[in-house]
């Protein structure tokens, strides 16, 4: 990381802390419903981000997790869902042993995308949004 630029640095400073108060906000948001599904998704995801298929380049790969999170987050919601996204990373990251850089980055940015889906879906559901067209 010491090899970036300043304004990689502040990308990357600015992904992390808005990636982690996400998550938190999302953590204190949880209802504890569904439990049963939550820990399938848990698991599911867990094994799909770990089986990851390499990519085009030997430094890219792709996992099928993110089916696995698009089924919660219109099943149980967008704090179950960041919780799925945590536990998945977290047990790849401790497959791989990826540094804290890369792995922190991914599921910081992993949250904000799922927390941003998740507001439009809400809007969306809500009428507010397609009301005006």
């Amino acid at each position: 990381m010491k090899s970036l630029s300043l304004q990689a640095k502040l990308y990357f400073g600015a992904t992390l802390i808005t990636g982690g108060l996400l998550a938190v906000l999302q953590m204190s948001r949880l209802d504890g419903q569904h439990l049963a599904l939550l820990v399938v998704a848990c698991v599911l995801a867990s094994l799909y981000q770990a089986m990851r298929t390499e990519g085009a380049k030997p430094t890219s790969s792709y996992s099928l997790s993110w089916i696995v999170y698009g089924v919660t987050f219109l099943l149980l919601g967008i704090p179950e869902t960041v919780l799925v996204i945590l536990v998945a990373h977290a047990v790849e990251w401790f497959w791989y042993r990826y540094t804290w850089e890369i792995q922190s980055f991914n599921t910081a940015a992993f949250v904000i995308t799922a927390t941003i889906a998740g507001l439009f879906y809400e809007l969306a559901m809500a009428g507010q949004w397609l009301s005006s067209f």
